[in-house]
């Protein structure tokens, strides 16, 4: 079983670290048929909520039969949740299953295995379901609970690399996509625009004078500002559009398969939004506006560093028009 540790290791993410342990844990031994993974809350409130559900034959899932057993044995999972130590058992209600209803053999003994989840105060729990009755009596339980040891500082590390992979992805103000991921996204768009014949549109857009307002109320209330912004540009957004923080103060939208008129009343759209309701942070009441530039493919640029010059160009325009408006590329003639 520990050969498998391997397995488990390479997992990148938290639900790819619990569905291989309960399929590892069931690869174990001939006569496990069910591993289910529980979240208690030990702080008082005493919640326990199933988070993975497997049994035998693979891949089926029997997810009213897990929450069956959670109604008949929240005690026990509970137990071995709050005292910290493994808890063997004889279920009772799996054996009102016929095997062939089921799919899976009959329960005959159990043993809830807790670990600690590194990040919080929760503990989860392992419930393993054997078929033979004197399993536990016949066979140690400390490979099992080793193995879920292993879990659970593997736990950590798999919570980093996701905490990782989100700063490579998000930026940490807004929570949108980083200039990085936006790029990324913006290259898949264009080469789907080239490939299939389609259109697209950039919106260029940022908070006018912002400067003015982290030297007036601070850079907290101005952080606070980019965060309503962004909630509102959320909200005004297409189903399939993209959004990311650039840099500072300045954002970029990607609307896929966006004309040149659409893209242009998504803008006026969002502008005319942030700025009729004036946003109140920390007993402020801030009136904020944008400036936003347009571009569109094909017609404003036939490749990406076009394109966002073009869409800058028309940002600089806004600016240069009195700010608080949309402006589209317009070639100098």
């Amino acid at each position: 079983m520990l050969a498998s540790a391997a397995q488990l290791a390479s997992a990148d993410s938290i639900e790819h670290l619990f569905q291989s342990l309960c399929q590892l844990l069931l690869a174990a031994s001939p006569h496990a048929t069910l591993c289910q993974i529980y979240q208690c809350q030990t702080d008082g409130a005493q919640q326990v909520q199933l988070i993975c559900n497997r049994a035998l034959p693979q891949p089926t899932e029997h997810v009213t039969i897990g929450n069956a057993m959670l109604a008949s044995h929240r005690a026990q999972i509970l137990s071995a949740a709050l005292s910290g130590q493994p808890l063997v058992f004889r279920p009772t209600f799996l054996h009102q299953f016929d095997a062939a209803e089921t799919d899976i053999p009959a329960v005959q003994a159990a043993a809830a295995i807790p670990f600690s989840s590194p990040e919080t105060n929760d503990k989860i729990v392992v419930l393993l379901g054997m078929d033979n009755a004197d399993y536990f009596n016949d066979h140690e339980i400390e490979p099992f609970v080793a193995f879920a040891s292993l879990t659970g500082a593997l736990l950590a590390q798999t919570h980093q690399r996701q905490q990782l992979s989100d700063f490579a992805t998000f930026d940490h103000l807004t929570g949108l996509l980083n200039r990085r991921a936006l790029a990324e996204i913006l290259e898949r768009e264009h080469v789907r625009a080239e490939r299939y014949n389609r259109r697209y549109s950039v919106l260029f857009f940022d908070l006018d004078h912002f400067k003015r307002i982290n030297d007036t109320y601070g850079h907290n209330v101005g952080d606070q500002a980019l965060q309503a912004v962004t909630k509102i540009a959320n909200r005004i957004l297409r189903e399939g559009d993209w959004i990311g923080r650039w840099g500072g103060e300045e954002f970029l939208c990607v609307l896929p398969d966006a004309s040149d008129s659409e893209a242009e009343r998504i803008a006026q759209r969002l502008r005319s939004q942030v700025t009729d309701r004036p946003i109140v942070i920390e007993r402020h009441t801030i009136s904020v506006s944008l400036s936003i530039g347009v571009a569109c493919f094909p017609q404003d640029g036939y490749d990406i560093n076009t394109l966002l010059v073009h869409a800058d160009a028309g940002l600089n325009a806004a600016k240069l028009a009195g700010r608080n408006c949309v402006r589209r590329y317009q070639p100098v003639l």
